[in-house]
């Protein structure tokens, strides 16, 4: 099994151990959670996910060390604009003494896990509004069948044929957006999205 793959079973083992301590009233305090199974194996799972974020930023830093010493003739606004937040905080981490990897490798679990909570919403909301809407449904699964993934996985190449999906996508995520911020509008205060005005 991929690491990637084994990370999504280690983040909800976590979870679900996260919850077995919540709601079990006699394991909220340290010295007794400390002597169970679960708290060692939540410690083993700790170890894994930290080792596994380690492996992504050392496979960051030697591709910005492979792109920084390529014979390739790029300007260092070039490589600016290719950087990704991840990369930001290891220039960080490189060249201030103060933080250390540990505090690099707790900042990039944080972005992991913060955009693994946001990616797994917006998916449950589609899929929830698909279900609401039957022949929306159903066009995106002529187009899914359409491109022929009966036989294999959607690769990144199908991505772009995908047109009705991204599509609904984009106006439910739309949609999702503009109720959210009708939540959050209080006391007649505006809020300007693409040249309207909402609330």
């Amino acid at each position: 099994m991929k690491q990637g793959s084994q990370y999504i079973l280690w983040s909800s083992r976590a979870s679900e151990l996260g919850i077995l301590r919540l709601v079990n009233v006699h394991l909220h305090p340290d010295f007794i959670w400390r002597l169970t199974s679960m708290s060692k194996e939540m410690d083993l799972i700790s170890e894994k996910i930290n080792h596994y974020v380690e492996t992504i930023i050392e496979a960051k830093r030697r591709s910005k060390y492979q792109l920084e010493n390529s014979g390739e003739s790029t300007t260092d606004n070039e490589i600016s604009k290719k950087k990704i937040f991840l990369d930001h905080l290891i220039d960080l981490i490189d060249k201030d003494s103060e933080w250390s990897n540990k505090d690099l490798i707790d900042e990039t679990r944080t972005l992991i896990v913060a955009g693994s909570d946001s990616t797994a919403l917006s998916v449950c909301y589609v899929l929830m509004m698909l279900g609401m809407h039957q022949k929306i449904q159903n066009l995106v699964l002529e187009e899914i069948d359409s491109i022929g993934s009966n036989s294999r996985d959607i690769t990144t190449q199908d991505l772009p044929k995908m047109t009705v999906v991204s599509t609904e996508y984009k106006s439910i995520s739309e949609i999702k957006l503009k109720f959210d911020i009708g939540i959050k509008c209080v006391g007649g205060q505006k809020v300007e999205l693409e040249k309207r005005f909402y609330c």
